[in-house]
């Protein structure tokens, strides 16, 4: 997940001090690129749904099914 500004928008900004060159170097991995061999990271994730007697009688919509969303990130050494 790269949370990056897009390159052309930062060049447009102007900041009031001068702000130096950074090596550009992702945080994460790529999450859809092709697999070269075994990670040190992973990346899961999954949907909360709601108990059928916590859900709302009238509104039938996917998304009033559902409570949150849980990230699960696994650093290996």
């Amino acid at each position: 997940m790269d949370l990056h500004l897009p390159r052309d928008l930062v060049h447009q900004l102007q900041p009031d001090k001068p702000v130096p060159e950074l090596e550009e170097k992702p945080i994460l991995p790529p999450m859809f690129a092709e697999k070269t061999g075994q990670s040190p990271f992973e990346v899961g994730a999954r949907l909360i749904q709601r108990e059928r007697n916590e859900r709302e009688t009238d509104d039938d919509s996917w998304h009033s099914d559902i409570r949150g969303a849980e990230l699960q990130f696994q650093f290996r050494n």
